[in-house]
């Protein structure tokens, strides 16, 4: 391919990259944790305690980008768009500089950016989810640890080393599993010959590290106690809650054989790989470890079973597939085009689905908007907002924050405090009984509907939001 078509082509492909990560944004389905992580991220921008005023039981470095941004005055409703896309964009982008760093192929790197806008739509990557920041500072670490010749002064690499690194663990604990790998690349033999000078870079990298949490947690009025409680043992309790799904490869074929697809052919390709004869014992020892990684992090929907959580395979996915055509030169660049082309046919496939249901509309342009900006007209700034739901972007929509600060979705509303503010009930495709129940608690104790939206046709409604005030 000459440098010209080249050109065309990454550029065609670059556009197709922008264009369905946007698509899949607006009208792919809504996940109810883009909104409570948007809602949180707005409190925390307004000056509300994490920790104190309401529970957190994930580390809060992506909550706190986000308000960053929030606190650039970008308007909700458009924060709603961007955000996600803010994230997804950037992957994308850094899928692209970190494969092109590692084996210089133009249209091989192309090829794996778009290999992750498949994977962040069929695993629900549409939104405001943790797993972005997951990959995010791992592409970062990388792409440093790439750097270390360049970095001339060594302390200052591995300062920004173990800032980039320990950041994946700020963003979601499961990110702490990536450390093994991370120190085992970037100690050689080499680095200990001289045991002076090792400990002075082991000290810049705890350094680094003491600086991430120092970012994350410093304007934060929480003690350590309150915030290790909520960050291991609130996730602790979660997570033993969380119904065991020892079946999930089964239904994830059903769900995406793309998925399935994508993983078989990186333990293909880590087979072929590591039966090469080329590969020092140190690069098969890497590779084992990434292998680890993609399938321990896949595994781990057993304990509980969101897609989303596939897309903390994506990072040693990428790096498996990047080393490989390094190493394997341009004679198997036929693999990944074979391979490209079947997980794209099966991907349009999974689209062309998913517009007979969810992308028939945007529940956030039809739904969500429209909802939010008739609570925000007929509210005052400082008025809570009860909601008796799952879907916390309305408070987010409607710069409302909400009654109960802890941000809990308990279903049993007979029992929550009527404290006499405006409410919105909220149903959830098949929560009919526990809808029944909420209005019967609402209409028996003083309130009336003065709004109703529908999603979906009246008579068979995707979500219906009911707005009640006190009579």
């Amino acid at each position: 391919m000459g440098r010209t078509a080249i050109i065309y082509f990454s550029i065609l492909l670059t556009i197709f990259f922008i264009a369905l990560s946007w698509f899949d944004v607006v009208f792919g389905s809504w996940d109810h944790d883009s909104g409570y992580f948007l809602l949180t991220s707005f409190l925390i921008n307004q000056g509300h305690e994490a920790f104190i005023e309401f529970p957190l039981q994930y580390p809060p470095l992506m909550l706190i980008i986000n308000s960053w941004i929030l606190k650039m005055g970008v308007p909700h409703d458009i924060a709603i768009i961007w955000i996600p896309l803010f994230w997804i964009y950037s992957n994308g982008f850094l899928t692209f500089i970190t494969s092109f760093r590692i084996n210089k192929n133009v249209q091989i790197s192309l090829f794996l950016m778009i290999l992750f806008t498949f994977i962040s739509i069929e695993n629900g990557g549409n939104h405001v989810t943790l797993e972005h920041g997951i990959i995010f500072f791992s592409l970062l670490s990388y792409n440093i640890y790439l750097s270390k010749e360049s970095i001339k002064n060594k302390y200052l690499f591995f300062f920004l080393y173990g800032l980039s690194v320990l950041s994946i663990a700020m963003v979601k604990q499961v990110g702490i599993l990536l450390l093994p790998y991370f120190l085992f690349i970037v100690l050689d033999r080499n680095f200990f010959l001289n045991k002076k000078e090792s400990l002075k870079k082991i000290s810049c990298f705890v350094f680094g590290a003491f600086t991430a949490l120092y970012i994350t947690f410093h304007s934060f009025k929480a003690n350590v106690n309150q915030i290790y409680s909520q960050l291991f043992h609130r996730i602790a309790n979660y997570l033993a809650d969380s119904p065991s799904n020892q079946t999930f490869l089964l239904s994830e074929l059903l769900r995406s054989p793309y998925t399935v697809s994508l993983f078989a052919s990186t333990l293909i390709l880590a087979y072929f790989f590591i039966s090469s004869q080329n590969l020092k014992l140190i690069k098969k020892m890497e590779i084992l470890m990434l292998i680890g990684l993609v399938f321990g992090y896949a595994f781990a929907r057993t304990i509980r079973n969101y897609p989303h959580y596939t897309l903390n395979s994506w990072f040693p996915i990428l790096i498996l597939f990047a080393l490989f055509f390094q190493f394997e030169g341009t004679k198997n660049r036929k693999f990944l085009f074979t391979l490209f082309f079947l997980l794209t046919v099966g991907s349009v496939g999974t689209l062309v689905t998913r517009w007979n249901t969810s992308y028939k509309f945007s529940e956030i342009n039809s739904f969500f908007l429209p909802s939010a900006k008739f609570i925000r007209e007929s509210t005052t700034p400082d008025q809570p907002i009860l909601q008796l739901g799952e879907e916390p972007v309305i408070e987010f929509l409607s710069y409302r924050r909400p009654q109960r600060m802890d941000i809990e979705w308990a279903w049993k509303y007979s029992k929550f405090s009527d404290d006499g503010n405006p409410t919105v009930v909220i149903n959830n495709y098949n929560r009919i009984e526990e809808v029944r129940e909420k209005e019967l608690v609402l209409s028996t104790s003083g309130y009336k509907v003065i709004f109703e939206h529908h999603l979906g046709k009246i008579e068979q409604p995707n979500r219906v939001l009911k707005f009640w005030i006190k009579k």
